[in-house]
């Protein structure tokens, strides 16, 4: 190690300015190499990809204008009239029905499966629920039902 030291120590001035350039490019290069480099291709990488996405996006508009949106509309069912017997059917028994001015109160057996369907049928026929009830009935489910008719159509 004494050796290398008094080698730099005896050189010349301008000898030693050559050689710490000659190390401190070698430094830089070798950072540059490892680190500056990949990131500056990748953000060349990425570059490439934004101006691509780009010409993509614009010649994509022209045909986004010529072909209007079309919303589609669903035909107003008509509302089916209510009536409690058409709820008689294998996942839903109708156990009694007591009917009163602005509706009345529908009791129904049915399997759990079943129950969401009764709810959108209801609403089919303009039929609001106010209040419900579910109980377990043996196997079943037992479903009491405060009915009032929809108004608004």
């Amino acid at each position: 190690m004494d050796i290398w030291y008094q080698r730099w120590s005896d050189a010349r001035p301008p000898r030693r300015v050559l050689c710490w350039c000659i190390a401190s490019g070698f430094v830089a290069f070798v950072i540059w190499g490892l680190l500056l480099r990949p990131a500056a291709l990748r953000y060349a990488d990425i570059q490439a990809q934004t101006i691509s996405a780009k010409r993509i996006n614009a010649s994509l508009w022209p045909q986004a204008r010529r072909r209007p949106v079309m919303t589609q509309v669903k035909p107003s069912q008509p509302a089916q009239p209510f009536s409690p017997l058409a709820f008689q059917r294998e996942e839903a028994r109708l156990v009694h029905w007591k009917p009163q001015q602005n509706g009345g109160e529908l009791a129904l057996d049915a399997s759990w499966g079943a129950v969401p369907a009764l709810f959108s049928r209801l609403a089919l026929e303009n039929m609001r629920v106010s209040a419900f009830d579910i109980t377990p009935q043996g196997k079943r489910l037992r479903l009491s039902l405060q009915l009032e008719i929809g108004h608004a159509q």
